[in-house]
């Protein structure tokens, strides 16, 4: 709580550990490339945070802002839309649940994940 105020962060993202997020994935998919959120500093070299991957530190993170409550958008997923491989984008997309789910239970009244699917032939 920041002065008084119950603050819930609605635009989070997480920083996904692609190497622990890679454990979750389809055996046969494991050797696939994974893209990661890393190209960018946004931290300015940690004054806003660490970009770790792990749930203790964004929850650490949390506190530092005040913040209570952050709903979490994925960072490496967010150009998947663009994926025609049905079988590994499904692969892929599940994976990710898998991980958020368990990154998300380190604290579940403060990390909130928002689940991704596939769009590659929805219906």
């Amino acid at each position: 709580m920041r002065d008084g105020y119950f603050v819930i962060d609605s635009d989070g993202h997480v920083h996904e550990d692609m190497d622990e997020l890679r454990t979750h994935l389809d055996p046969r998919f494991r050797s696939y490339p994974l893209r990661g959120g890393g190209f960018v500093d946004r931290s300015v070299g940690g004054k806003f945070g660490q970009r770790s991957g792990k749930a203790s530190i964004h929850v650490a993170d949390l506190d530092t802002e005040g913040i209570d409550v952050a709903v979490l958008y994925t960072t490496a997923l967010l150009g998947t839309w663009a994926l025609r491989d049905r079988a590994y984008a499904v692969a892929l997309h599940r994976a990710y649940n898998d991980w958020l789910a368990e990154y998300c239970s380190y604290a579940p009244d403060r990390l909130k994940g928002v689940a991704v699917v596939p769009m590659v032939e929805p219906e």
